[in-house]
């Protein structure tokens, strides 16, 4: 995961020193120098200062340049964000997938253990396995792949924006009731905080609707074996109610069935929010002229792709991460159902 996070960080740290340059040298051309001691003693400082012509035609670059950087170190940590959670998904995933599971308030058994709901896998071909794109509009609830998304979503929370980026504020739900209880356990002064529910629940909520899930896989034993679903079936035998006579019949392969050390690889994909400033500059002026460049063309306007759901000057960068993980769990003869 390291070396994905310090790959997928390159291109930024690239814009990042580009930045940093460009900063010391609009301080050096303002006949300004670096002095890390008065810096530190500025805040002790109590005299009047006069404004220069060089201040005044340097401080709009500079303070460009300054939002450049600060909106650059949240894209790459955001990056280790994501890729965090494609880690937390795909050990959700090595979990939930061997596990019975139970719709919640029912005693009925929804998913055999080993295997992915059927209304969630999507085009299968031996070996490959795959599940269609878990997202709030299409996930089951109850459902294991439901599961995988949730833990992908909690580890993108702290990337998502604080303020409201919707037109209407987000409702409240018994995820984000959880969520501030256990931020009020970590943290006890915030308790008393009624603007920090809001908060929390505005992060919950945008990272439900810009957070992607995939699941894919690979068969590895299934046409060698040992493995209790070989492709392409098998020949078993049971008794005949009629007859009473043992009958030999076909079992045909199951794509959802996952066997032992089978590797499942999680893809996540969420939309990290830009601040506005940088992210309004970054989309219009540098893709404004006409000439393609390589920033804005990656950024995409929330309130143009989802007109009447997101507020004005919403823009985001796609982030994605990839996390391959084996499954552990053994298919049980006598199952224990997990529920909750």
């Amino acid at each position: 995961m390291f070396k994905a996070i310090v790959t997928a960080w390159f291109p930024w740290a690239g814009w990042m020193f580009a930045a940093w340059l460009a900063l010391g040298l609009v301080v050096k051309l303002a006949g300004g120098r670096w002095r890390w001691s008065r810096l530190r003693r500025m805040h002790q400082c109590e005299s009047g200062s006069v404004q220069t012509l060089g201040f005044v035609l340097t401080l709009p670059a500079f303070m460009l340049l300054a939002m450049f950087i600060v909106q650059v170190s949240q894209v790459m940590i955001a990056i280790t964000i994501v890729h965090q959670s494609a880690f937390a998904a795909a050990r959700s995933a090595s979990v939930w997938i061997p596990a019975t599971t139970t719709l919640p308030g029912s005693n009925q058994i929804r998913e055999l253990p080993n295997q992915l709901d059927s209304t969630d896998l999507g085009q299968t071909q031996f070996p490959q396995w795959g599940a269609f794109p878990a997202q709030r509009r299409s996930v089951v609830p109850g459902s294991k792949t439901e599961r995988i998304w949730r833990a992908a979503v909690l580890a993108c929370t702290p990337a998502a924006p604080s303020w409201r980026t919707t037109v209407q504020e987000p409702r409240g739900s018994q995820l984000s009731e959880s969520l501030f209880q256990f931020y009020t356990r970590l943290v006890p002064r915030t308790a008393g905080n009624a603007a920090m529910r809001g908060r929390l629940q505005r992060k919950l909520d945008y990272a439900q609707w810009n957070t992607l899930v995939e699941l894919r896989g690979r068969d590895a034993n299934g046409s060698t074996g040992p493995t209790y679903n070989p492709y392409p079936g098998y020949w078993s035998s049971r008794r005949d109610e009629q007859t009473g006579q043992t009958v030999p019949f076909w079992v045909d392969w199951n794509p959802a069935e996952l066997n032992w050390e089978e590797p499942v690889t999680v893809s996540v994909y969420h939309n990290f929010a830009l601040l506005p400033g940088p992210g309004r500059f970054l989309s219009q002026w540098l893709g404004g002229s006409g000439i393609p460049d390589l920033v804005s063309r990656h950024l995409r306007d929330m309130r143009q792709a989802n007109p009447g759901v997101y507020q004005k000057g919403l823009y985001v960068v796609p982030l994605k991460a990839h996390a391959t993980l084996q499954i552990e769990g053994l298919k049980s003869v006598i199952p224990h159902v997990q529920s909750y």
